[in-house]
């Protein structure tokens, strides 16, 4: 009897030290009731607040393959939470290889596989899905892989899928560009594509500059979907956002959640949760706009 104390003193310890813990299982990911069952929810959320949403079916990060960072733990983070990570890579030029102005060229050539080998390596560690979203927002010249004509970037946008595809072969390729005029010359073709997707962001100041009105998330959906039908691929939106008071953001996001039906090529709406990185006021803002929102419009 003494020895059997002894044993289950020690089992007890042993498990209040973690070694003899039970894996932690992710919580469970609920679905959105208002949107249809093919349809999911995701955010970029720098500050955490999300954390205890559970709805959340994928969590965004930001990647520069510039400034390498610790890419796996912050992916099992994401997985730890039920979730599904989305990984936005971001090609900027690195100074030992080449510069700005070469750096598409370069990727073509195959001068950064190794940097893309080094990426996918860490992805597939993961053991789980981890999409990719690489060189975003290509049909907007503010970025280095965005100043150079659309060959350029079809050309280093499939050497990148095609080394990263060798390492980690079932990672969901997505292209997004913004969506604006003239974003199909960009298209690096159906071989290296999974998923489509565009950046939708209300800002009714800049919206009233432009269509005359403010526009709901069905009247920029009129004017990008059209478009991405054609490639017949399914359609995240990855970067969502309304800048506006909290009243009016719940009634903005209730009416997309009715009208995403309307656009059956989707799966997936990702919250952007965050503040703009550049100003807008060009077009009427302030400043950068706040995307940041109630997280309680994304709970049941």
């Amino acid at each position: 009897m003494k020895l059997i104390k002894i044993i289950a003193l020690i089992a007890i310890a042993l498990t209040s030290n973690g070694l003899l813990a039970q894996p932690r299982q992710a919580p469970k990911v609920e679905h959105l009731a208002p949107l249809p069952p093919a349809v999911d929810l995701g955010a970029y959320d720098n500050l955490h607040k999300f954390e205890n949403v559970r709805t959340m079916t994928y969590e965004q990060i930001w990647y520069r393959w510039d400034t390498p960072g610790k890419l796996l733990s912050q992916l099992k983070a994401i997985v730890a939470k039920g979730r599904i990570p989305l990984v936005t890579l971001e090609p900027y030029p690195i100074s030992s290889i080449g510069c700005t102005e070469t750096m598409l060229s370069d990727i073509a050539a195959g001068k950064y596989d190794g940097v893309a080998s080094a990426i996918a390596k860490e992805i597939n560690a993961l053991g789980s899905p981890v999409f990719v979203r690489w060189g975003p927002e290509m049909d907007i010249p503010n970025k280095p892989w965005s100043v150079a004509p659309a060959a350029d970037y079809i050309a280093a946008f499939r050497q990148f899928v095609t080394t990263f595809r060798k390492t980690s072969p079932t990672s969901p390729i997505v292209w997004s560009p913004v969506g604006n005029q003239g974003r199909e010359r960009y298209y690096p073709g159906d071989d290296v594509v999974d998923y489509t997707g565009y950046s939708l962001c209300e800002l009714p100041t800049a919206s009233i500059g432009w269509f005359g009105r403010e526009q709901s998330f069905a009247d920029w959906m009129d004017q990008k979907y059209p478009t991405f039908v054609k490639f017949n691929k399914p359609i995240i939106i990855p970067e969502l956002g309304i800048c506006d008071t909290p009243a009016k953001q719940k009634a903005w996001m209730q009416a997309a959640f009715a009208a995403v039906p309307n656009y059956p090529l989707v799966k997936a709406l990702i919250y952007y949760n965050s503040q703009h990185k550049v100003s807008w006021k060009k077009w009427g803002a302030a400043g950068a706009p706040s995307w940041f929102i109630n997280p309680a419009v994304f709970s049941n």
